[in-house]
């Protein structure tokens, strides 16, 4: 049962592998994949997780120096009172295991300043670690978000609304 791809970002530690997840219905993990083979590196999975709705994935800095930043941002109804984001320091690639229990991460609960959104886009400065989120609405308009640091972790944080964006239509 293949599920579809909904965020990709390149590994720091190694050179030509990425991290991938799936969109809604999966569980709460993410995969290792060789970028030009497809072949699979890895599979973590993050324990006691409830993946509702993962949409973007990024690398950026972090206290225990370069992490996966997992955006438990998606909703389509406009309901969620919050949104999350998962921080795991990027793991090291054991082949032998392949498939790895997480525990040792952050959930990072954040709020929108104005009501709930759908984002499907998270960026992580790679330089002062600052948090952002694109938002899609009717009519080709989204919002950018922002959460600078330093953040709180495990703790709730409201975003800043930056800017109205005009997203082209296809």
């Amino acid at each position: 049962d293949a599920l579809p791809i909904s965020g990709v970002v390149a590994s720091r530690r190694d050179p030509g592998v990425v991290y991938a997840h799936n969109d809604s219905g999966d569980q709460p993990r993410f995969f290792a994949v060789e970028a030009e083979t497809g072949k699979a590196r890895g599979e973590f999975l993050l324990k006691g997780v409830q993946a509702i709705d993962w949409e973007d994935i990024a690398l950026g800095p972090c206290t225990a120096g370069t992490c996966v930043f997992l955006g438990d941002i998606g909703d389509n109804s406009h309901i969620r009172a919050s949104i999350s984001v998962y921080v795991v320091p990027e793991p090291a690639l054991d082949p032998a295991k392949g498939k790895a229990e997480l525990t040792a991460f952050e959930r990072w609960t954040l709020h929108y300043p104005d009501g709930p959104h759908d984002a499907e886009t998270l960026l992580v400065d790679p330089r002062s670690g600052d948090l952002f989120l694109v938002t899609k609405e009717l009519f080709g308009r989204g919002a950018l978000y922002a959460l600078p640091r330093p953040y709180v972790a495990n703790a709730a944080m409201t975003l800043r609304r930056l800017n109205t964006i005009q997203i082209p239509s296809v």
